[in-house]
Parts: structure tokens; sequence; C-alpha cells
């Protein structure tokens, strides 16, 4: 036997039961758009330091000279291809970069 139970709520009083289930998940958006800040299209060493929270020369020794995982093996980070001396990181290219050393603390 099934019982059924019918609750009924004002309109006030539903808002106020969805803003109370809604506000913890609003507060943690809030916190982690204020860590990643805005998404950019191009990210420069100086975001990717602060992102990682290493030195910029660092970052730029991880795009020079690479950087050694587990197994040994060497993962340069990737830069967009251009004429100037100052290295532009993609998003998804500081992701997979970052996405081979997911199991080691930083």
């Amino acid at each position: 036997m099934t019982t059924t139970t019918l609750i009924t709520l004002s309109p006030d009083e539903l808002q106020a039961v969805i803003n109370a289930a809604l506000h913890p998940l609003i507060e943690e958006l809030g916190r982690m758009r204020a860590v990643t800040g805005p998404k950019k299209d191009l990210l420069s060493i100086e975001d990717v330091a602060e992102l990682s929270g290493f030195h910029p020369q660092t970052v730029r020794g991880w795009i020079l000279e690479g950087r050694k995982m587990r197994n040994g093996k060497i993962v340069k980070l990737r830069v967009v291809d251009d004429l100037s001396a100052r290295h532009s990181i993609r998003p998804a290219q500081w992701d997979a970069f970052m996405s081979n050393f997911r199991d080691v603390t930083i």
C-alpha cells in the first residue's frame, strides 16, 4: 500500500523553499568565479603562474624545458605561435598540460 502526502505551498512559500535550496549552490558558484575570473581567449605567463601558484619563471621553464611526469616523460607547455617574445597560452593547452599532473599536489 502506497501513501501519498500532498503539501500545499503558497507561491511565496515555494519561492522561499527554492531560494533556500539554491543559496548554497549560488554561493559556491560565486567562489568559483572569484578564483577563476572571467574566461580569457589567451593566458599570459603571469596568468598561468597565478592559476598554478608557481612563479612566472617556473612557467617559462615549462614552456622551454618542460616538466617531468612521474613516469619520467617530459611534457612541455605548448604556447600559441607568434612572433613576439611574449608567450600566450590557450586555456585548452593549459588544461591539457595540467591533465598530465592531476595526481601531483601543487
